[in-house]
Parts: structure tokens; sequence; C-alpha cells
């Protein structure tokens, strides 16, 4: 699997994969965590897993539900109100839906795409998996300091690729501080 493969999983998947995660948790700080452990684990192994692309979703939502079900059992806490949590995994879906389709979300994944690849790769690994700049440089054989500058430089290119949305944000929340 190549990077640009290993990105558009991720931006096809993460947020969905936050979603079902919550269903078991209803935690969305672990919920991150456990799908950023799944990604990880994703991009770690990489060489050695040979997932066909329609075994990719079933692949991530086990590995997803594993994980937050080894959670539990570590917490010794049992779901008891199903109906109350299938409320609650309806709601979360409705607004991962409008979240997930949004033209922001989307231009933001198409930037990562343009992005340069020796941008791109410490940025998500930083950005979306947790991993510190030491971490980054040691996976992909760098110094600390090339790490930190190519966070600086795929930051820069995000924020001209995304120059329209930060305007129009910046003046939405301008006129509702007004309002």
């Amino acid at each position: 699997m190549d990077e640009k493969l290993f990105n558009k999983i991720f931006c096809n998947y993460y947020q969905d994969l936050i979603i079902y995660a919550y269903y078991y948790l209803h935690d969305m700080e672990e919920c991150r965590d456990i799908v950023q452990s799944v990604f990880m684990k994703l991009w770690q192994d990489r060489g050695s897993l040979q997932l066909q692309n329609d075994k990719v979703k079933f692949y991530l939502t086990a590995s997803v539900r594993n994980k937050a079900l080894d959670y539990l059992r570590h917490q010794n806490i049992t779901v008891t109100h199903k109906t109350e949590i299938d409320i609650q995994i309806e709601e979360m879906s409705e607004i991962e839906h409008v979240i997930h389709h949004s033209e922001l979300y989307n231009s933001y994944c198409l930037a990562l795409e343009k992005m340069p690849e020796t941008l791109r790769a410490p940025f998500i690994m930083h950005r979306e998996m947790g991993l510190k700049y030491k971490e980054i440089a040691q996976m992909l054989e760098l110094s600390e300091r090339t790490v930190e500058s190519r966070m600086s430089k795929a930051l820069d290119f995000l924020r001209i690729f995304l120059k329209d949305f930060l305007s129009v944000s910046l003046c939405l929340i301008t006129n509702s501080i007004w309002i």
C-alpha cells in the first residue's frame, strides 16, 4: 500500500470509524485514539497486509470494533441501554454525514491529495495519527528539524489551498458575534 492509497483510505473512512467507535464507547476522545491507532497499525503493517479494495472497510471496522471492545473489557464497562445507544448513534450518524460530505472536508482531502508526498506523510502522521516529530523522523528516516520544516510547509500549503474557506469562516464568525 502506497502513501496515496493510504491517504485516500484515511479520508474515506476516518469519520465513519469514529462514529462507529462511538457506538461502543460514548467518549469521542477515546474514539479518536482508537481510530488513530487502527490507522497507525495499518500504516505500520502496510507492507505485509494484502487487502483487496472491497475488504478494506471490513478490516477497518473489525479492527475498530475489536479495539473498542478491548477498551471496554479493560474498563470493565457494560452497555445496558441499547435503545439509548441506537438513538445516539443515529443522531451522530446524521451529524457525521453532514460533516463528511461537507465541501470543506472534501476540499481538505483534495488538498491532502495535491500536497507533495514529502509534506503529506509527516502532516498526516502528526495531525491525524498523533505521532510526535521524533517518532515521525525515525519512521521516515529524517532529522527532527526536517520534519518540523515539512510540517510548516504543509500548513502553509493548506492555508493557501483552503484560503477561500478560511475567509468565509472568518466572515461567518465575525457576523455571528454582532448579531
